[in-house]
């Protein structure tokens, strides 16, 4: 298991701290292959579909298996009487009053559990245990399936699949079909049967962003405090792209603002392994950008940099340029830790 920073390898990792560690990365990575089988950089969640077995096996203990309700119609006297279809047919009594009916069409149902979708479900709930079992302490109920579904006939009951979803229209058995035509998508080629599976990220600085800005941010429109350069040539005029702060922070007229660092200091304290001069800048940049427009009471400049705190946050110190009278509040860059663990359970 290849842990972000701030993670200590001496402690306990859960089940549930690798299943919010891989869920982190699938919610907040910027492209889908960033989230990818190590085995193949290039693949995508096809080949392992990770959130939908362990979908398939939440509805699975919370709802049991799929059945289909079968509606039939009959002759008695016990049961839901269907009217319309009763008084359709002659009576043999008939009174000054009317014709009376002593044979009753009664509406009954039952629980049809042959039902292919039933089978279909029955494999995928089983297929989920063989893959992600250990997320739930391979405690299961799953009976080993009726129908048996390989990589030579998965095409045949993905079809299926599909047909069935184009005539659903209730949302959950529309989820349950979508989660189960990935479950047999992700069945393995001939070629790849004994290959083991990672899931993982390349790029989980895009993740610790997300997660800062989630934790902290109260700003819903960002890109109104995004500094832009601007060209002027002859009588025309060209924006250039924006410099673009992780998190803002707003509490009355104080503006936090935030850059997230998912940088190894955290390993060795090794000065070198600080943020540099360029972000520094880029911090005052921003903080003057906003005391230009907004003009608040304060403003305030941090990195937050991963960690493995007992209490949750430690401060590290501050840097500032030396191009700068440093007169100001944002002339300075508070720096913190946060512990990794912390950040990415809650």
């Amino acid at each position: 298991i290849y842990l972000p920073l701030g993670y200590n390898f001496e402690d306990d990792i859960t089940t549930k701290d690798i299943d919010n560690l891989i869920t982190g990365i699938k919610r907040f990575s910027l492209k889908n292959n960033d989230y990818y089988d190590i085995n193949d950089i290039h693949s995508n969640e096809d080949k392992f579909p990770y959130f939908s077995y362990k979908w398939i096996i939440e509805n699975y203990l919370e709802y049991g298996y799929y059945n289909e309700i079968e509606y039939t119609e009959e002759v008695g006297n016990s049961g839901k009487i269907n009217w319309k279809r009763t008084i359709s047919k002659p009576s043999d009594i008939f009174t000054k009053k009317g014709p009376v009916y002593t044979n009753f069409i009664i509406r009954k149902s039952r629980i049809n559990d042959s039902n292919l979708l039933t089978r279909i479900h029955e494999f995928c709930v089983y297929e989920s245990y063989q893959k992600l079992g250990w997320l739930f302490d391979n405690k299961s109920s799953a009976k080993k399936p009726i129908l048996y579904i390989d990589e030579k006939n998965k095409n045949k009951f993905i079809s299926i699949l599909n047909e069935e979803l184009k005539k659903s229209f209730k949302d959950s058995k529309k989820e349950l079909i979508e989660n189960m035509i990935k479950v047999l998508i992700g069945l393995d080629d001939i070629k790849h049967k004994n290959r083991s599976f990672e899931c993982g990220t390349t790029k989980y600085y895009h993740v610790w962003e997300k997660m800062i800005d989630i934790a902290f941010s109260n700003v819903k429109n960002i890109e109104n405090y995004y500094p832009h350069g601007e060209w002027h040539i002859k009588n025309q005029s060209k924006k250039n792209s924006a410099l673009q702060p992780d998190t803002i922070v707003r509490d009355n007229n104080n503006v936090y603002i935030y850059d997230s660092k998912y940088y190894t200091y955290c390993n060795n304290q090794d000065v070198n392994n600080l943020p540099t001069t360029d972000s520094i800048q880029k911090q005052i940049t921003y903080a003057e950008y906003v005391d230009k427009k907004y003009n608040p009471n304060n403003i305030y400049n941090a990195f937050i940099m991963p960690g493995n705190i007992n209490d949750k946050i430690e401060y590290v110190g501050f840097a500032t340029a030396d191009w700068k009278e440093n007169d100001k509040l944002y002339h300075k860059i508070h720096t913190f830790m946060i512990d990794t663990k912390y950040i990415i359970n809650n």
